[in-house]
């Protein structure tokens, strides 16, 4: 299941994972384009395409994921994100035996903004984000 979430509420749901650091930067909620919810019971998966001019951050709110981008797969537990550059196609599935929440926030394509993100799926991100 996929809902809306405010822009503006979507910052406060991202908390950085209880390292007091924030995943998603949450000082620039105007920014968004649009945030959605994704709730994903064990074993189900969404697939998707980010639109031109918008890149897509997700960052995992509970559970456990399995991120396909572009043919890049990782691993992403709650407190890490990943990137789906603009035009690019990505699968998200539940990994785990709970439900998974997912943050995504659409925003203006921006590849600088995006560099300072702990992108799990990036070829030189970290696997986890305990790891960076």
């Amino acid at each position: 299941m996929r809902y809306r979430v405010e822009p503006q509420d979507a910052g406060a749901l991202v908390g950085g994972g209880g390292t007091d650091r924030l995943a998603v930067d949450a000082s620039r909620p105007t920014e968004a384009i649009a945030a959605w919810m994704n709730e994903l019971r064990a074993g189900e998966a969404e697939s998707g395409r980010a639109e031109p001019g918008v890149d897509c951050l997700f960052y995992v709110v509970t559970g456990l994921a399995r991120a396909v981008v572009e043919g890049r797969e990782c691993a992403a537990a709650a407190g890490d994100s990943f990137v789906v550059p603009a035009n690019q196609a990505y699968i998200l599935s539940n990994a785990g035996k709970l439900d998974l929440l997912a943050l995504e926030m659409q925003l203006p394509s921006r590849s600088e903004r995006l560099e300072g993100y702990a992108d799990t799926c990036s070829e030189n991100g970290p696997a986890r984000r305990g790891e960076e």
